[in-house]
């Protein structure tokens, strides 16, 4: 019978041994503990092997107990293999301190136990002790894992741990019962590769997260104790007992402050290497802050630059402009000492206006820019230059940077500006006029100093232009009588001081009147007699012209109207329009209310528009002449032949008269110059088919030479000075 047992196991241990290396490369966990149980299961074959021919061969049966001995102790290791290959945190100092106290406790008692049957002392008691002892430790190490893991918590891993289990009490029973012990093993191998291919087919892993402590075999220690006292009642193995419990405490004790320390240690390391990665990311985030800072800070130098520009330089000329030219003034006299002398200069272009006109702003954008440009190059860095607005620029000179006086600087400027300049294939004239004013003897402040510099440019372009005028106290009267004029434009006149004037206008031919010109007064109680020079300036810039061209407009039809009606005439009479009330919408419809009023013939009216006038807006001007050519009005221009003098638009426009400036007349006699002129004029007139009138005319020699020339009409004081109605009426009708 015994021998159909060991047959039996023998095949079952070969089947075995073949399944488990049909197996053994696919293991993906344990594999260790899978190889040790290869080799257990080979040991079972030979063991089995060995016992079968024993009695054939005359073997000792000793050798196959040997091999067994050998099988069940790699049983029992393989169970250490599985909880040293599983584990994640093994605190193996307290493993082996535990261990040490389970092995001695177990020793003790089976030596007791043993003691009366077999000899200790031999090398088989010795053999079985240790056995016991492995096996008892194995058998504790598989309930460690089934009680803190997972790991056998499954189908097949129940089927392993009760394998492992039942093979471990074969080994502490003392028994050799091959088939069974083949039944289990293969029960074991089978559970081990079944939970194998589990874990590959589901994904299913599992590892035990064990960490010893003196809470793991707690129970177990003072279990072997309590049995280790009643196996053997000797005083000095109790006090041995009790100092090796005491051993392992302590031991637990150092070694769970090394383990602190160690853990202090790994926490430091842990925390600093963290910190030096977060010192490594703040210094790359600084690191990019300052490029950003950088960059940003570039970005706002640059829009600093650009805003700065905006807000201080002139965009065409490249100087500083009226806000920037205004502060550095500011800040000269804010930290002026008692010795600083300074010149301000206001420049102004005198035809700037019919640049613009004739060739674009494009040309006068590039006019500027020369201006600015050769004022620069002029004076150097002796100056500060700037544009305060349209065709005007300001110049700032310390006068212990001048080599020169500040009016000799002034007239060296005008004297570069009287050559003429090429931009873009275009020649161009433009005189400059300049005012100067200087700190601190005209002003002590910024506001007079600026106030009185425009006064003395003003009083430059009255003079004629292309000049340059120092302020001065009589300039300062002129100023205040212009405020006083402006301060009584309105109340005077709404309180009925304007009136009119005619000058008659002779025929050269018959000698006779053909014509009046009316001529604007007014009279104030305070100011005396003002002339229109005065005040019509004024009275455009603040609107009143409008209301004071409807007061002339008025009057003037009342007044041709009388005189022609009354003897039986057809006299016309000239009437001078502004520019802003020529612009105005409703020009053209207050000249048909006025003449419906007062039932004044058109033919009786002629309108005298200035050449500044026509050679701007040219469509606008163009269609408002047409229309008041069509209402039968005359169309005159006046003052033609100084300042913006064209002959293109006498051929344009419709225009039946034209004035001859007075500043060409006054020479006419005089100089040969104007009398060419004044020829030309006359002659290209006749070709066109346009009257001429002289204006200004004085002398008898004058009058001789238009006559010779051709001129149709005379006005001037060689003839009659401007009249009132009722002294016109007296002396002609």
């Amino acid at each position: 019978m015994r021998f159909i047992g060991l047959i039996a196991a023998e095949i079952i241990a070969i089947f075995i041994v073949v399944l488990a290396f049909k197996h053994r490369l696919q293991m993906k966990k344990n594999r260790d503990y899978f190889n040790v149980l290869i080799v257990a299961s080979i040991m079972c074959a030979v063991g089995n092997f060995v016992a079968i021919i024993s009695p054939y061969f005359g073997f000792s049966g000793n050798l196959a107990d040997i091999i067994y001995k050998l099988r069940d102790i790699l049983i029992e290791f393989a169970a250490f293999f599985l909880i040293i290959g599983m584990r994640k945190n093994w605190n193996r100092l307290k493993g082996i301190a535990d261990f040490f106290v389970v092995f001695i406790f177990l020793g003790y008692i089976l030596h007791n136990f043993f003691e009366s049957s077999i000899s200790l002392y031999t090398s088989r008691g010795l053999v079985l002790i240790l056995e016991l002892i492995l096996s008892s430790a194995s058998i504790t190490s598989v309930i460690i894992i089934y009680t803190k893991d997972t790991y056998f918590k499954n189908v097949h891993g129940y089927f392993e741990f009760t394998a492992l289990i039942l093979l471990n009490i074969l080994n502490l029973a003392l028994r050799e019962w091959p088939f069974v012990y083949a039944m289990l093993l293969l029960l074991l191998i089978s559970a081990v590769i079944q939970k194998n291919k589990s874990v590959n087919e589901t994904g299913y892993e599992n590892e035990l997260s064990l960490t010893m402590d003196i809470g793991h075999l707690q129970f177990p220690i003072w279990l072997l104790f309590v049995v280790a006292l009643f196996s053997g009642s000797d005083l000095r193995i109790i006090m041995f007992f009790v100092a090796l419990i005491l051993l392992k405490v302590t031991i637990y004790k150092y070694i769970n402050i090394y383990e602190f320390n160690i853990a202090l240690t790994y926490q430091y390391k842990e925390l600093n290497e963290k910190l030096n990665q977060k010192v490594i990311e703040i210094s790359r985030v600084n690191s990019d802050l300052e490029d950003i800072v950088k960059e940003r800070t570039q970005k706002l130098e640059l829009k600093n630059e650009e805003l700065y520009g905006i807000i201080n330089i002139d965009p065409i000329t490249r100087v500083a402009n009226r806000n920037r030219f205004i502060s550095y003034l500011d800040s000269l006299i804010e930290r002026s000492s008692e010795d600083l002398e300074m010149a301000l200069y206001f420049i102004d272009l005198d035809r700037f206006k019919v640049i613009n006109d004739w060739y674009g702003h494009d040309i006068g954008d590039l006019v500027l820019e020369y201006t600015a440009d050769k004022i620069k190059n002029m004076l150097g860095n002796k100056a500060f230059i700037g544009r305060l607005g349209g065709d005007e620029f300001g110049i700032i000179i310390d006068k212990s940077n001048a080599d020169r006086s500040f009016l000799d600087t002034a007239n060296q400027i005008i004297e570069e500006f009287r050559s003429p300049f090429t931009i873009k294939n275009k020649t161009i004239v433009s005189t400059v006029s300049i005012g100067v004013t200087i700190y601190p003897l005209n002003a002590k402040r910024r506001i007079d100093l600026m106030k009185f510099a425009d006064i003395a440019l003003y009083k430059a372009k009255l003079k004629g232009k292309d000049r340059a005028v120092l302020y001065d106290r009589n300039l300062k009267r002129e100023e205040n009588r212009k405020l006083e004029i402006e301060s009584r434009l309105k109340d005077g006149f709404f309180n009925g001081e304007f009136f009119l004037n005619y000058q008659p206008q002779i025929s050269v031919k018959t000698q006779e009147l053909v014509s009046v010109e009316a001529l604007l007064r007014w009279e104030n109680e305070a100011l005396g007699i003002v002339s229109p020079a005065e005040f019509i300036t004024i009275a455009e810039d603040s609107g009143m012209i409008v209301q004071i061209g409807e007061f002339v407009l008025k009057n003037a039809l009342e007044g041709i109207k009388y005189i022609n009606q009354t003897y039986n005439k057809d006299l016309k009479i000239a009437l001078n329009v502004s520019p802003k009330q020529f612009y105005e919408i409703d020009f053209l419809d207050n000249i048909d209310v006025f003449l419906d009023k007062y039932e004044v013939e058109p033919s009786w009216v002629e309108l005298e528009i200035t050449e500044n006038l026509a050679i701007r807006n040219e469509e606008i001007v163009f269609s408002k002449l047409k229309r008041i050519k069509e209402r039968g009005i005359s169309i005159a221009i006046d003052d033609f032949g100084t300042g913006y003098s064209s002959f293109s638009y006498i051929k344009k426009y419709p225009i039946d008269k034209l004035k001859i400036a007075r500043e060409l007349i006054i020479g006419v006699s005089d100089s040969y110059e104007d009398y060419k002129m004044v020829k030309a004029i006359i002659f290209m007139c006749k070709e066109l088919n346009i009257s001429t009138i002289a204006e200004g005319v004085e002398k008898s020699e004058q009058v001789d030479i238009l006559n010779q020339l051709g001129c149709d009409i005379i006005q001037g004081y060689y003839y009659d000075k401007p009249r009132s109605l009722k002294d016109l009426e007296l002396e002609y009708f």
